[in-house]
Formats: C-alpha cells, structure tokens, sequence
C-alpha cells in the first residue's frame, strides 16, 4: 500500500542546484511550472509501480529520477521526458521483481510471453543505445512505448479482476 502520506516525498532533482538544470531541460525553466510538472510524472510513474504490485512505489518512483539525473549529469541528451523514464521505470520495475515470487510475474492473458520476450528485446535496444549515447530509432522507440502502455494496462486489468476477486 501507500507510504506517501507517512513519508515526506524528496525532491531529488529539484531541489539540488547542482541538478537543477535537470529541471530547466526535462520539464520547464519556470521553477513553479517545472514543479508541477515533476508533481505529475511523480504521480504517473508511482501508479505503474503501484499497479505492478510494488511495495514501495515512492522509493522506486526515486530510483528513477535519480537514474535520469544521473545519466544526464553524464552528459544523456532529453529531447522528451516521458519517452527517457518509461524504460527506466521499466528496469527498475524488472529489478524490483527479482525480490518477489517469480509467479507474480509470469506471462499471463493481459501480457503474453511474446510481448514480455519482444519488451526485453527493445529494452536491450535501449540500453544499447543509451549506453552509445544514442537514441533508437522512432519505429522501434514507438514499439517500446506501445508495449510498455500494454503492459500498464495489463496491470490495471489484473488489479480490476484482484478487487473483483476479493469483493466476492
């Protein structure tokens, strides 16, 4: 469940001057805009954890944005925020998953094994063009987003037969 209202949420990139201009680039110059906007991608990115059965959506929330500061202080170009933290999110999420019950996690009728093997591909397309400091190409960074909605919505969907389920 919920931490954040026991937890105070940090502000990892905002709230250091080092990294500000992380702020300036990925979501706006205006510091009250960019706050707002951060506030929302926050709150986006803690769903998806929270529909993947996360126990700790706030701290993996932070692992994410503290992965995007990170490679931009090392230089990462962000044409899109958005399109920079979907696969980060999905990594940490992946790296979440090695703490549960692999059965939590299995292909199901919501995300198949052909979409979880063809996210994993594009995932490593990804990296490999991170780590090149490139982007991938549209049709395959178009992919990527399209699989990882799919699997967002998968989640919704498991969790809306898990309430429907426990309402019985």
């Amino acid at each position: 469940m919920s931490k954040e209202t026991n937890k105070e949420i940090r502000r990892p990139l905002l709230a250091d001057e080092e990294t500000n201009h992380f702020a300036d680039l990925c979501f706006d110059s205006d510091p009250e805009i960019a706050t707002v906007k951060y506030e929302q991608m926050r709150r986006k990115l803690r769903k998806f954890f929270e529909w993947n059965r996360c126990e700790d959506p706030d701290e993996l929330v932070d692992k994410c944005f503290d992965r995007a500061a990170h490679k931009i202080k090392e230089g990462g170009d962000v044409l899109n925020i958005t399109n920079y933290l979907q696969p980060i999110a999905y990594l940490v999420l992946k790296e979440s998953w090695s703490f549960l019950d692999r059965e939590a996690v299995r292909p199901d009728q919501f995300f198949t094994v052909e979409q979880q093997q063809r996210l994993s591909e594009l995932m490593q397309h990804w990296r490999d063009a991170r780590d090149k400091g490139t982007a991938l190409p549209p049709d395959e960074q178009a992919e990527l987003e399209s699989l990882i909605e799919a699997e967002i919505e998968a989640a919704k969907l498991r969790a809306e037969v898990t309430l429907s389920e426990l309402s019985k």
